[in-house]
């Protein structure tokens, strides 16, 4: 046998002359007698200096071999035969000369597809399988080492060369391989044995094999997070989650533990050496984590393994950013390494799984407050030498992760003080990030942008309620200011005013009690968040009204006066969705009921939803509805409908400059068209904010018609961050508000916009008050 990766001079010399005119050698390896056995063990050690126009007939050879001899009595559950089969030599050469084939096109645990012989693989599976699978189980059921107890002599001049050419190596190489033929890794091998063998072989390479390198454990753990990734149903990803479970002795938690290690490790290293050589443990883990929590189809997170994972008690969350930015500090230039940029992509997709499991509104507030916003300051440095592949998850997270949370108050809080640190400690990197052409600068500007709009609707909320006035009966909603309110014995969560209001609400409030009564302690779900959702949602529908209207007018079944308009507004993407549309349309929407709801909440939303509805109709055109989904503090969505009062939606004064800036957020309609909006407090503080003063009304004119080169900013305050300005905005436009609204009142004979405040109309619609 050659020396396979020896710089020996005879390896040398055979090589030249086998490469001098191979297609001999090839055709006499596929021969039974004694001579072609030596060439074929020549081929094999030569496979990856192959020249690419014979590779394929050099596969076609190695797969003759595999498929040679009676394999029909061979079934890798029964007990392993003690003695070699009669065709096992050159089926075991032929196996290492596809492995050595294959190999030259295998870099990183990555496959160059293709240039990659993949067809051909995926193609003859079937026709060699069950050598495969064979050599696989023997060497699983040794417990020597391959050179003290072989399968043949071969097998043990191989593993001499080290783990590369072990039958685990080979076989793992030769799998990944096929895995890139969709049709056959799916389909075929879904159903033959090989996932299964895929798993013993994991469970080995974790629990059996102290000195396995990393490269070999890397290779195993990403194979058998392919294979998870293509189960197609809960029940196919649920009996291999049964088998992995069985294979590590019915116990998570040492697989948990392993499965962790890399985390931990990292979070404790000092230097960067030290996180390149862990960077395989650690990108491996995490895709098996991936793949494990998300059992196999989008969106659930019903399995054990999730559930286990994510217990509260792994405290995996500040491990997470702490890891995250030793890597993003590691791509600071325009040509990071391909492996830094493969663990940072790792990271953050598991940020993102994390985000679907309970306890996600927390999570996120931690990331915020860990400094997640930090890790991106880091890339800030090389974000032109950052390809969209490797961006493409720090953007979802962005934008379909952390921006779909902002309708929290206590994310907001976390995210304005996230950017307030950011811009205060790295005032060059959030330059960066703002002005530097990259696939991230649209998703950075809408999440700051968006960010700074709930901050100015929060800041205006927090000045007109106190906390004690945002609760309020859950059966008439009167506020405590005006009622003093009891919570219900049952869940202390709902609040009621009196007796009769509790027993009228019994038959919606009955069914949901208890769930309550676990979820206020286990969620921590804030007594005030109805409220506040409400008034944000209403903040949302002042702003977009013109867009609202014109979808109404467009429809004929939402056009008329009278008509019971529901407002939809799902914050679950990023811009949200907002859409109108007949209320009678959605008085039985069983699809909207069943995709928000579990199965035991049905008939109570369903109960609520017709009561709603109900009162609405009564209000012939007086009442609309709001449909409002956004993401729970579990990672799935939760859906309210409230009634809201026409007269409180009206369109601003024509004294209030109309501001259109194309990079302010709006949200988008069903088609993913911006929505018109109108100009409102949001806008103005962010002007105000950006400024560093408050602007009078010509100079927001100015600024809303596009000509905010010609404003002066106040030099004297640049120095502060964009968001201590914006706080700053918020209390000088407040303060001027109540001003102007109490000076309105002292003239006003009657007008109905007095009677209630709301901080985000600029005045009074009264056309003989301008603001």
């Amino acid at each position: 046998m050659h020396c396979v990766k020896a710089a020996c001079m005879r390896c040398k010399l055979e090589l030249i002359l086998y490469l001098s005119d191979p297609r001999p050698r090839i055709a006499s390896a596929a021969g039974s007698n004694s001579a072609s056995l030596e060439d074929l063990r020549t081929v094999v050690a030569f496979g990856a200096f192959t020249p690419a126009r014979l590779i394929e007939e050099v596969l076609s050879m190695f797969f003759s071999h595999l498929s040679a001899g009676d394999q029909s009595n061979f079934d890798p559950t029964k007990p392993l035969p003690p003695h070699l089969l009669p065709y096992e030599t050159r089926s075991f050469l032929a196996m290492a000369g596809i492995f050595t084939v294959c190999n030259k096109y295998y870099f990183y645990r990555a496959v160059v597809v293709d240039a990659a012989p993949t067809k051909a693989l995926g193609s003859n599976w079937t026709r060699i399988r069950k050598w495969i699978h064979h050599f696989l189980y023997r060497a699983l059921a040794r417990t020597a080492s391959p050179a003290e107890t072989f399968i043949t002599d071969d097998e043990a001049n191989f593993s001499r060369h080290g783990e590369e050419y072990t039958t685990f190596n080979m076989v793992v190489i030769i799998l990944t391989f096929v895995s890139h033929y969709p049709s056959v890794f799916g389909t075929a091998i879904a159903s033959d044995g090989t996932y299964d063998l895929v798993l013993k072989l994991w469970a080995q390479t974790v629990f059996s094999n102290a000195a396995v390198s990393t490269n070999h454990y890397g290779r195993t753990t990403v194979l058998l997070a392919t294979c998870f990734e293509s189960f197609n149903g809960p029940e196919a990803s649920r009996d291999m989650q049964s088998k992995l479970l069985h294979e590590v002795g019915g116990d998570w938690e040492p697989l948990i533990t392993f499965l962790l290690k890399p985390l931990h490790s990292a979070a404790k290293t000092k230097t960067s050496p030290d996180l390149y050589s862990q960077i395989s443990h650690l990108e491996s883990s995490i895709s098996l984590i991936k793949r494990l929590s998300e059992d196999g189809i989008e969106g659930s997170k019903g399995g054990v393994f999730g559930k286990v994972f994510f217990n509260s008690k792994l405290n995996l969350r500040p491990l997470v950013v702490n890891v995250l930015k030793k890597y993003t500090a590691m791509c600071d230039n325009d040509h990071p390494r391909f492996m830094v940029l493969m663990a940072v992509r790792a990271i953050l997709h598991l940020c993102l799984v994390l985000f679907q499991y309970q306890g996600a509104v927390g999570f996120v507030v931690k990331l915020l407050g860990d400094g997640i916003l930090d890790a991106y300051a880091n890339l800030a440095p090389g974000l032109r030498g950052l390809t969209d592949f490797v961006l493409e998850p720090a953007v979802y997270l962005l934008k379909e992760g952390i921006s779909t949370f902002l309708t929290d108050e206590t994310v907001i809080t976390a995210a304005k003080n996230a950017l307030h640190r950011l811009e205060k400690n790295r005032k060059t990197e959030y330059r960066a990030l703002n002005e530097t052409t990259s696939g991230l600068k649209e998703a950075w500007l809408y999440l700051t942008g968006y960010i700074a709009a709930r901050v100015v609707f929060k800041g205006f909320y927090d000045s007109q309620y106190r906390k004690e006035d945002k609760r309020s009966c859950v059966s008439c909603g009167v506020p405590m200011t005006e009622r003093m309110l009891r919570k219900c014995s049952g869940c202390k969560f709902v609040h009621y005013c009196s007796r009769e209001c509790q027993r009228e609400h019994w038959g919606r409030h009955k069914l949901r009690c208890k769930a309550l009564a676990i979820e206020v302690d286990l969620l921590r779900i804030k007594a005030d968040s109805r409220h506040f959702h409400i008034h944000l949602a209403s903040f949302d529908i002042t702003r977009h009204l013109p867009g609202f209207l014109a979808l109404a007018q467009h429809n004929p079944l939402t056009c008329g006066d009278d008509t019971v308009l529901i407002f939809r507004m799902n914050y679950m993407h990023a811009p949200p969705q907002f859409t109108v549309s007949s209320a009678e349309d959605v008085a039985n929407e069983e699809h909207f009921l069943k995709t928000n709801f579990a199965a035991d909440k049905i008939e109570e939303a369903r109960s609520r939803q017709r009561a709603i509805l109900d009162e609405a109709r009564e209000g012939k055109g007086a009442l609309w509805v709001l449909q409002m989904i956004c993401r729970g503090y579990g990672g799935d969505s939760v859906s309210s409908n409230e009634i809201l009062h026409r007269e409180d939606f009206e369109l601003l004064p024509a004294s209030v400059p109309q501001i259109f800036q194309p990079d302010r957020s709006r949200a988008v309609d069903e088609d993913g068209k911006a929505l018109a909006i109108q100009g409102g407090i949001q806008d103005i503080a962010i002007a105000d904010a950006i400024f560093g003063r408050t602007l009078s009304e010509s100079e927001l004119g100015l600024y809303a018609t596009g000509f905010s080169s010609q404003l002066e900013p106040d030099s004297s305050v640049q120095a502060t961050t964009f968001i201590e300005r914006l706080d700053n905005a918020v209390r000088t436009r407040g303060r001027s508000q109540k001003d102007l609204l109490e000076q309105h009142q002292r003239v006003c004979e009657g007008c109905d916009k007095c009677s209630v405040y709301i901080p985000w109309k600029l005045a009074c619609a009264n056309p003989t008050i301008e603001a």
